[in-house]
C-alpha cells in the first residue's frame, strides 16, 4: 500500500501545539480572520509542514506564507508525506533560520506573523525555540522584522521547571 498516493486533509491539525500556534496566528488580531487583505507569514522551523499546509489552504485567506528550515530533507518530507504544493503564496526557503531573519531585517522586510517552531534534538534544559535565536542580536531582529501590529510566536519546549533561568547559568 503506497501511502504516498492518500489524499491529504490539509483543513485537519491534529496536533494541540500546531492548533495554539494557528489560532494565535488569529486570535491575536495579527492576522485578520476571513479579510482579503493579504497577510505575509514566516514561519522557521518546517517539520512536516502541518502549520503552513493549513494556512496555505484556508479558504477566504489571502496569507503569504514563507517557510524556512535549514534541512532540505524536511522539505522532501513535506512534498512526498505532506502534500507541499509550492505556490506564489507559499513557499519553501532552505536556509538557516538566523540567516534569512538577519536578512530580512537588512532588507526591511515586515511580516504579519512569524512563527518561530524550531527545537534541538537532544535532551537539554530548553529544547524550543534553539539557543541560536535567544541571542539580543536575533530576538532585535525578530522584532524589527514584525510589523507594528504583527505576532511573534514561538513553540517552547523544557526539560526543567525554570528552563530560561538555566540557559542563562550556563
Amino acid at each position: 500500500m503506497d501511502t504516498t498516493k492518500w489524499k491529504l486533509d490539509k483543513t485537519t491539525v491534529r496536533l494541540t501545539y500546531a492548533r495554539t500556534m494557528i489560532s494565535g496566528v488569529f486570535f491575536s488580531g495579527a492576522v485578520e480572520l476571513d479579510s482579503p487583505k493579504e497577510h505575509k507569514i514566516l514561519i522557521i522551523g518546517l517539520g512536516g509542514g502541518i502549520i503552513n499546509n493549513y494556512l496555505s489552504s484556508m479558504p477566504n485567506q489571502k496569507l503569504d506564507v514563507t517557510v524556512v528550515d535549514i534541512d532540505p530533507v524536511m522539505k522532501e518530507v513535506a512534498t512526498k508525506w505532506y502534500d507541499f504544493k509550492p505556490s506564489p503564496l507559499h513557499r519553501i526557503v532552505i536556509e538557516d533560520g538566523l540567516v534569512f531573519v538577519n536578512q530580512a531585517s537588512d532588507k526591511g522586510l515586515k511580516y504579519d506573523a512569524i512563527l518561530l517552531d524550531l527545537c534541538i534534538n537532544k535532551k537539554v534544559a530548553l529544547m524550543c525555540p534553539i539557543e541560536g535565536f535567544l541571542t539580543e542580536e536575533a530576538i532585535s531582529n525578530l522584532a524589527f522584522i514584525t510589523a507594528d501590529t504583527g505576532l511573534l510566536l514561538f513553540n517552547s519546549i523544557s526539560t526543567e521547571l525554570s528552563p530560561l533561568t538555566s540557559c542563562a547559568h550556563g
